[in-house]
Protein backbone atom coordinates (compact mmCIF):
# COMPACT_ATOMS: atom_id res chain seq x y z
CA UNK A 1 0.00 0.00 0.00
CA UNK A 2 1.31 3.45 -0.81
CA UNK A 3 1.73 6.05 1.41
CA UNK A 4 0.34 9.49 0.21
CA UNK A 5 1.87 12.82 1.99
CA UNK A 6 0.07 15.45 2.46
CA UNK A 7 -0.03 19.69 3.48
CA UNK A 8 -1.81 20.12 6.69
CA UNK A 9 -4.95 22.10 4.81
CA UNK A 10 -8.91 21.43 5.58
CA UNK A 11 -9.30 19.56 2.84
CA UNK A 12 -7.45 16.98 4.52
CA UNK A 13 -7.25 17.01 8.09
CA UNK A 14 -10.19 19.10 10.37
CA UNK A 15 -7.91 18.95 13.02
CA UNK A 16 -5.61 17.00 15.89
CA UNK A 17 -7.38 15.10 18.39
CA UNK A 18 -5.72 14.52 21.95
CA UNK A 19 -3.32 11.88 20.75
CA UNK A 20 -2.16 14.29 18.03
CA UNK A 21 -3.52 12.42 15.33
CA UNK A 22 -4.79 13.92 12.75
CA UNK A 23 -8.81 14.32 12.69
CA UNK A 24 -9.39 13.19 8.77
CA UNK A 25 -11.91 15.27 6.42
CA UNK A 26 -14.45 12.86 5.84
CA UNK A 27 -14.24 13.16 2.47
CA UNK A 28 -10.50 12.69 1.82
CA UNK A 29 -10.79 9.28 4.46
CA UNK A 30 -13.00 8.49 1.89
CA UNK A 31 -10.85 8.84 -1.19
CA UNK A 32 -8.16 7.11 0.78
CA UNK A 33 -10.14 4.12 0.81
CA UNK A 34 -11.35 4.15 -2.23
CA UNK A 35 -8.11 4.22 -4.01
CA UNK A 36 -6.28 2.35 -1.34
CA UNK A 37 -3.30 4.95 0.11
CA UNK A 38 -2.48 5.51 3.48
CA UNK A 39 -2.58 9.37 4.25
CA UNK A 40 -0.07 11.21 5.97
CA UNK A 41 0.19 15.07 6.77
CA UNK A 42 3.63 16.49 6.88
CA UNK A 43 4.98 17.85 10.66
CA UNK A 44 3.65 21.36 11.32
CA UNK A 45 6.12 24.17 10.50
CA UNK A 46 8.35 21.74 8.56
CA UNK A 47 9.19 22.67 5.71
CA UNK A 48 11.56 20.56 4.86
CA UNK A 49 9.38 17.99 4.87
CA UNK A 50 7.93 18.99 1.49
CA UNK A 51 10.67 20.37 0.26
CA UNK A 52 10.53 18.38 -3.42
CA UNK A 53 7.22 19.62 -3.93
CA UNK A 54 7.59 23.33 -3.09
CA UNK A 55 10.77 23.08 -5.27
CA UNK A 56 8.96 22.45 -8.12
CA UNK A 57 6.57 25.86 -7.74
CA UNK A 58 9.62 27.75 -7.56
CA UNK A 59 11.06 26.34 -10.09
CA UNK A 60 7.76 26.98 -12.43
CA UNK A 61 7.49 30.55 -10.87
CA UNK A 62 11.25 31.18 -11.68
CA UNK A 63 11.77 30.23 -14.76
CA UNK A 64 8.93 29.59 -16.70
CA UNK A 65 6.50 32.60 -15.68
CA UNK A 66 9.38 36.03 -15.83
CA UNK A 67 8.81 38.17 -18.78
CA UNK A 68 6.00 36.13 -20.20
CA UNK A 69 2.68 37.59 -21.72
CA UNK A 70 -0.70 35.48 -22.24
CA UNK A 71 -3.42 36.43 -24.27
CA UNK A 72 -5.92 33.82 -22.25
CA UNK A 73 -5.50 30.38 -20.85
CA UNK A 74 -5.30 28.93 -23.89
CA UNK A 75 -2.14 30.53 -25.27
CA UNK A 76 -0.81 29.71 -20.99
CA UNK A 77 -1.52 26.24 -21.97
CA UNK A 78 0.41 26.27 -25.03
CA UNK A 79 3.52 27.72 -23.88
CA UNK A 80 3.44 25.77 -20.84
CA UNK A 81 3.51 23.03 -22.86
CA UNK A 82 6.43 23.92 -24.83
CA UNK A 83 8.21 24.55 -21.74
CA UNK A 84 8.05 21.87 -20.33
CA UNK A 85 8.82 19.42 -23.36
CA UNK A 86 11.99 21.28 -23.25
CA UNK A 87 12.91 21.13 -19.85
CA UNK A 88 12.03 17.61 -20.01
CA UNK A 89 14.85 17.18 -22.38
CA UNK A 90 17.53 18.63 -20.33
CA UNK A 91 20.30 16.55 -18.30
CA UNK A 92 18.62 17.05 -14.43
CA UNK A 93 20.54 18.15 -11.97
CA UNK A 94 20.06 15.37 -9.19
CA UNK A 95 19.43 12.22 -10.97
CA UNK A 96 21.67 12.82 -13.94
CA UNK A 97 19.07 11.94 -16.43
CA UNK A 98 16.94 13.18 -19.02
CA UNK A 99 13.37 13.69 -17.18
CA UNK A 100 11.95 12.46 -20.46
CA UNK A 101 13.75 9.06 -20.29
CA UNK A 102 13.05 8.81 -16.55
CA UNK A 103 9.15 8.91 -17.07
CA UNK A 104 9.66 6.60 -19.79
CA UNK A 105 11.26 3.69 -17.38
CA UNK A 106 9.40 4.64 -14.40
CA UNK A 107 5.69 4.11 -17.20
CA UNK A 108 4.92 7.89 -16.16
Amino acid sequence: TDIVLTDRMKTVILGTGENKKPIWNPTFEDLAATLGFIPKVCRARRPQTKGKVESGIDFVKNNFLPGRKFVDYGDLNRQAIVWCEKKNRRIHGTTGERPIDRLKKENL
